[in-house]
């Protein structure tokens, strides 16, 4: 989730259709000289130390959970507050897993995805 984090939202990104084109051409741009690519992504816990810490942080203030599709609008949501529930980073590693799969084949990269979901 690092490299996610290390994005930097465009402002004319409106939804996580747009956000994993961002964050799979980044991706195969950092790695266009590897002839393969392993990419691995965070596990998720919902009941953990740093889950209670992410909490925390947050000051009392509700952390929302976002449903990850093409077409949910992140154009208002600030990339730290769309990533501050657990269950938004779960579905959102899987859904960007995906988008790099599909990404890295249509460009013919040889890419090994690993994600808990169903990667």
């Amino acid at each position: 989730m690092a490299d996610v984090q290390s994005l930097q939202k465009l402002e004319n990104i409106t939804n996580c259709s747009q956000l994993a084109d961002q964050f799979t051409t980044r991706i195969l741009e950092r790695y266009k000289d590897a002839d393969e690519v392993h990419l691995v992504f965070d596990r998720y816990y919902v009941t953990s130390l740093k889950g209670a810490t992410r909490d925390r942080r947050y000051g009392g203030q509700p952390v929302i959970a976002y449903h990850i599709t093409d077409a949910t609008n992140i154009a208002k949501v600030p990339l730290k507050r769309l990533l501050s529930h657990v269950k938004t980073n779960m579905e959102l590693t899987g859904y960007l897993a995906e988008k790099m799969l599909v990404k890295a084949h249509a460009e013919e990269k040889q890419m090994v995805v690993a994600c808990v979901s169903q990667c």
